[in-house]
C-alpha cells in the first residue's frame, strides 16, 4: 500500500526518484537516474486566485501535468482547469512552466452543451492521498517499466492528467491518467488509469504493440 504523502513542495521544487528498469531475459539494462514532474499543488494557489477573479464561485476541475526522465530536456508544464457553479457552460484553464514561470497563458471558453453541461465533482488536492509521482511510481509498477525498457528509456510528450472517470457526464471517482509516449516513429504510447485515492489500476492499453 503507497503511504500517503503529507508534505506539500513550494515553488518550482522537483519530485526526483531513483529508478532501475530491468526486464527478463532483455539485452539492454536501463539505469533511470530520476523522473522529473512537478507537485501538482505548486501554483495552485496562485491559479486559484486567478480562477476567482474569474468567477467567484470557480472550483477546480482538473490537473495536468507533463513529465520526463532526468535525461530529457523537456520542459515541465503543469496546468489547472476549473469550472464555475453557477454557470456550469464555462471553463477556464490557467498554464504554467518551469522554464518560464512568470509568463502565464489563461484561456477561458465554454463547452458546446452550453449551461447544459453537468458538473463535475471538485478537486480538493489537500485531501488526495498521493501526488503525481506516486502516481507514476504506480504506473511504472504496471507497465511503464516496460515501456521505457522497450524504448531504452527515452520519453517524449508523457503526461499524466488527474479528473472524474466521466467528465462529461459528470459521473465517477477521480482518477489519475498517466501517459508513456516514445520518441520512436512508431509512436508507440501506454494509457493506464488509476484510481485518485486507491490506487488501484483501473485500466491499462498500449498503442502500436
Amino acid at each position: 500500500m503507497l503511504k500517503t504523502t503529507k508534505s506539500l513542495v513550494i515553488g518550482l521544487c522537483l519530485f526526483s526518484i531513483g529508478v532501475l528498469l530491468k526486464k527478463l531475459n532483455a539485452p539492454i539494462e536501463i539505469d533511470i537516474s530520476s523522473f522529473r514532474v512537478l507537485p501538482i499543488q505548486t501554483h495552485f494557489s496562485d491559479a486559484m486566485e486567478k480562477a476567482v477573479e474569474w468567477a467567484p464561485d470557480a472550483y477546480l476541475n482538473t490537473v495536468d501535468a507533463s513529465f520526463s526522465a532526468s535525461n530529457d530536456n523537456d520542459p515541465l508544464q503543469l496546468s489547472y482547469g476549473f469550472r464555475s457553479k453557477k454557470e456550469p457552460g464555462k471553463w477556464l484553464s490557467v498554464y504554467y512552466s518551469n522554464t518560464d514561470p512568470i509568463h502565464i497563458k489563461i484561456s477561458e471558453g465554454e463547452f458546446p452543451q452550453g449551461s447544459d453541461r453537468p458538473l463535475t465533482k471538485e478537486i480538493d488536492i489537500a485531501n488526495l492521498p498521493f501526488d503525481s509521482l506516486e502516481a507514476i511510481i504506480i504506473a511504472l509498477e504496471n507497465g511503464g517499466e516496460d515501456f521505457l525498457v522497450d524504448h531504452r528509456g527515452s520519453l517524449q510528450g508523457s503526461f499524466l492528467e488527474l479528473e472524474q472517470e466521466n467528465m462529461a457526464l459528470g459521473e465517477g471517482e477521480h482518477m489519475w491518467h498517466v501517459v508513456f509516449s516514445s520518441s520512436s516513429a512508431n509512436l508507440d504510447t501506454l494509457y493506464i488509469t488509476l484510481d485518485a485515492y486507491s490506487g488501484k489500476v483501473v485500466e491499462t492499453y498500449r498503442t502500436n504493440q
